[in-house]
């Protein structure tokens, strides 16, 4: 009997020992829970804080981005104005050179112009032309030469 009761004694104190190391167990993992849970809230409350602070900020982007449309449209239209009083005043410079072309020409030829009854030739390239004289001539003389 009395080893019956000693063993009833160590199953009593086994089950105590394994319900206390159960119970240590599961306040741990309570215990975790519990932290896990605690930054879950905090983030969670900083994400609404976030949240909360960029719906207070849309309408002033929102109003930024509808002036910088404006003002991206204003530029294009500027620049398209910009671009035809370009090409007009290009135009306009092509004209202005043909008109001072015409004109040189002109006040050329009145230079050459005679009242006296005197004639004047105007030969173009004069130095270029004279050049390929002499060599014309001295060819010729040099043939002329050889042949007699």
């Amino acid at each position: 009997m009395r080893s019956q009761l000693t063993d009833t004694q160590m199953d009593t104190d086994n089950h105590q020992a394994t319900t206390t190391t159960n119970n240590s167990f599961a306040l741990n993992q309570l215990e975790e829970l519990y932290e896990t849970i605690n930054i879950l809230g905090n983030g969670a409350e900083i994400l609404k804080d976030d949240v909360q602070r960029l719906n207070n900020e849309l309408p002033e982007h929102e109003t930024k981005l509808q002036a910088l449309i404006e003002n991206g449209s204003q530029v294009k239209v500027s620049v398209e104005e910009e671009n035809a009083m370009l090409e007009g005043t290009m135009r306009n410079l092509e004209i202005l050179h043909q008109d001072l072309k015409s004109l040189k020409e002109k006040v050329d030829d009145m230079q050459f112009e005679s009242y006296d009854g005197t004639l004047t030739w105007r030969i173009s390239n004069f130095q270029e032309k004279m050049s390929m004289c002499k060599i014309f001539h001295t060819r010729s003389m040099v043939k002329y030469i050889v042949e007699e």
